[in-house]
């Protein structure tokens, strides 16, 4: 058997060894304990909304609710498979005059209100626009929380009313940002369908009209 043969055997057997000990890629080891990988979500999530209005306990018009935001900390996503911590849904309601952001905020466990405690009456909410513009919102009153016990979740809701100036600026321009006080802190979340409440108070306005 001459030298190039011999070479040519070698790197062969080498490969098919390299073969067999490589995992089955599927985005991840077999042996890795934690979900597989997936590209990454676009910020901005559209859908076609449908445009439904309700007359609520007030009989004031509004949106059904729709998902703004999920979010959970980064040390935590090793725990949480197919799921996340916080997802935060909104709906638009109006009286004659008077506009309201409503939203709602759901744990997906039942630990959410001692660690986050609720809302005070006139917590606030700062939305950053994609203009740059920041708006400020007071809850309109106090939410301490409620728990689910038989789903394993913890949820807050909170009101905020809306001047002139605020629903322009909401309607002409994206969310990007959140930063929510609760009674025991403050956090910052990215929005992923910043366009939302711009196309949830369109609906209402072309109802209205």
């Amino acid at each position: 058997m001459n030298l190039q043969m011999s070479k040519y055997l070698f790197l062969s057997w080498f490969g098919l060894l390299f073969l067999s000990i490589l995992p089955n890629c599927k985005g991840q080891n077999n042996n890795n304990p934690y979900v597989e990988f997936k590209p990454l979500q676009e910020k901005s999530v559209t859908y076609s909304m449908d445009c439904t209005l309700n007359r609520n306990a007030s009989n004031m018009l509004q949106t059904d609710y729709h998902k703004l935001l999920g979010h959970t900390h980064k040390e935590l996503e090793r725990y949480l498979v197919n799921e996340q911590l916080l997802e935060i849904f909104v709906s638009v309601s109006s009286g004659s005059e008077n506009y309201f952001l409503d939203l709602q905020y759901v744990y997906n466990t039942p630990k959410g209100v001692d660690s986050y405690g609720g809302f005070a009456k006139g917590s606030p909410v700062k939305m950053t626009l994609l203009n740059n513009e920041a708006l400020f919102f007071n809850n309109l009153r106090m939410s301490r929380g409620k728990i689910n016990n038989r789903e394993e979740l913890s949820y807050f809701k909170a009101s905020y009313m809306l001047d002139k100036f605020e629903l322009k600026e909401l309607l002409e321009s994206p969310i990007m940002k959140m930063e929510v006080t609760y009674l025991y802190g403050t956090e910052t979340y990215e929005v992923e369908n910043i366009n939302l409440i711009r196309q949830l108070l369109q609906c209402l306005e072309s109802k209205k009209s």
